[in-house]
């Protein structure tokens, strides 16, 4: 439930209130949106919703390869090369985690290799 003690209660009434939303139509009983709501003059307040506009995925750098410990994600012209890090606390798992995304990294070179020669 929310604490609404921190709030100081006030009541408009006989208001107009325009709102601004992001889809057409009516909002659904009870849905929740976030925006600002403004006093524009004497009995007049317009609420617009926050928009955060929506990444396109074609322009988005897809992943090529996404292994345990390696992922390639590409974008023309370049390509971005992370590791999956965990946290490491001692020298075993370090050894072991640099072992594992060695053998990843093996088979990207084979996949791009296989690529490569295929054009």
């Amino acid at each position: 439930m929310n604490d609404f003690n921190h709030f100081y209660p006030n009541t408009e009434l006989g208001i107009d209130l325009k709102l601004l939303t992001c889809r057409p139509g009516r909002i659904e009983t009870g849905k929740v949106i976030n925006g600002t709501i403004t006093r524009d003059g004497e009995d007049h307040f317009t609420f617009v919703q926050n928009h955060q506009p929506t990444r396109d995925k074609a322009g988005a750098n897809p992943h090529l390869y996404r292994g345990s410990c390696v992922n390639i994600i590409g974008g023309n012209p370049d390509f971005r090369l992370s590791f999956n890090r965990p946290r490491i606390r001692d020298a075993d798992k370090l050894a072991q985690f640099c072992r594992q995304a060695a053998k990843e990294l093996r088979v990207i070179v084979r996949l791009v290799e296989k690529k490569s020669t295929q054009g």
